[in-house]
Order: C-alpha cells, then sequence, then structure tokens
C-alpha cells in the first residue's frame, strides 16, 4: 500500500495522501458488507482528524500501523473471497473455458443424440438455445453465463415462456452440475422450446 522505501513516520500531507488512496479503493464503492463499512468509517476518521476536523490527533506511526493493519484485512478478504465467488458462478455456467460457435454446439449436439449420450445431448442443446438467443442480441454468450440468467433474459423478453425457459435452467444445472440424467424426451423437449423462443422473437422483430 506504502511506496517502497517510503518512510515509516510520514508527514500529514503523506498520510492524508494514503488515506485518501486508501478510500478511493473499488473494495469500497461494492455493496458494503458490515466489516467493509467499519473499515471505511475508521478510515474516514482517521482523514478526518488529520484534516484537522477532530479535536485529537493520532501520532504518524499510529496512523501507518492502522493503515497496514486495515491493507492486511483488506487483502485477507479479497483472498478468501474472490475465489469462493468465482466458484459458485462457474457452478451453473453454460460454457466452459470458452463460448463454443453455433456450428461446432450443433455438431457436439448431433453426435451426442447418435450415440444416445443423453446427458451430454441436453447441455449441448442448451448451449444452442442460448447461441441463438445471443445471436438474437438477448445475452452475451461469454463463459461466466448462467443457465439462469439467460433464462431470465429472454424470459424478460418473451414473458409467455419465462416458466419454461425457467424449467430447463433448472434442468440444466442438475443435469450439468449435480446427479439429475435427462433422457430423449428431455432433449427434444428442449429443441421445440429452443424453435418457440425463435418463433416468438421473430415474431416480434
Amino acid at each position: 500500500m506504502t511506496p517502497a522505501g517510503a518512510p515509516l513516520t510520514p508527514d500529514d500531507d503523506q498520510a492524508r495522501s494514503w488515506l485518501s488512496d486508501e478510500l478511493a479503493r473499488p473494495e469500497y464503492s461494492e455493496e458494503l458488507s458490515p466489516l467493509t463499512r467499519a473499515i471505511r468509517r475508521v478510515l474516514q476518521y482517521l482523514a478526518d482528524v488529520l484534516s484537522g476536523s477532530g479535536d485529537w490527533r493520532p501520532p504518524l506511526e499510529v496512523v501507518v500501523l492502522a493503515l497496514l493493519a486495515i491493507a492486511l484485512v483488506v487483502i485477507v478478504v479479497i483472498v478468501v473471497r474472490n475465489p469462493i465467488r468465482a466458484r459458485r458462478r462457474a457452478a451453473g455456467a453454460v460454457f466452459d473455458a470458452e463460448t463454443t460457435g453455433i456450428v461446432e454446439a450443433l455438431g457436439a449436439l448431433d453426435s451426442a443424440r447418435e450415440g444416445a449420450r443423453w446427458d451430454e445431448a441436453f447441455v449441448w442443446s442448451y448451449r444452442v438455445l442460448v447461441l441463438r438467443l445471443a445471436d438474437a442480441g438477448l445475452v452475451h454468450d461469454g463463459p461466466g453465463l448462467t443457465a439462469h440468467e439467460a433464462s431470465a433474459h429472454a424470459g424478460a423478453r418473451l414473458p409467455g415462456l419465462a416458466a419454461p425457459l425457467t424449467r430447463e435452467a433448472d434442468a440444466f444445472d442438475a443435469i450439468r452440475y449435480g446427479d439429475a440424467g435427462a433422457s430423449p424426451a428431455d432433449v427434444d423437449r428442449l429443441s421445440r422450446l429452443s424453435d418457440e423462443v425463435m418463433t416468438a422473437l421473430g415474431a416480434r422483430s
């Protein structure tokens, strides 16, 4: 947080600059957790004290130690929180590391159907639906997109199909990331819904 070689006993201007830099960190502009709110209050108090608005001015060494302690807490929170968020998001992602093109997805779907690999066929059928939604401009088919995000975007545009879209998103998560299995009828139903969605979008365009 402090520059390399910075003095351990900075002057008031340097300490205020460090406080301002810390308060400007993006972690404090996000939705605030109780811990973040508490840290922000401490930082704001220190900034007010150094600006002369407080009756008591702590030694600058205390300010530096407080900043170092807060920085350490922030780092720990980020390190712990971000992988958890990433795992939660990846657990429902439609695609893997890279988005597949529509031609490749259709080929994978046909191959899974021919091999009677119905779980795989259902996953690819849902991916085909998402890619078609992306072509229609309803979703961004990036690797972080979840099944429920895709269904929510499409359902907002097509409220008459919102319920079946949500149901298929549930099925995708259960099959792709749970213990559920797909049948030929499940794959056919999803393919029909994909065609219904495209027909409805064509009628509204």
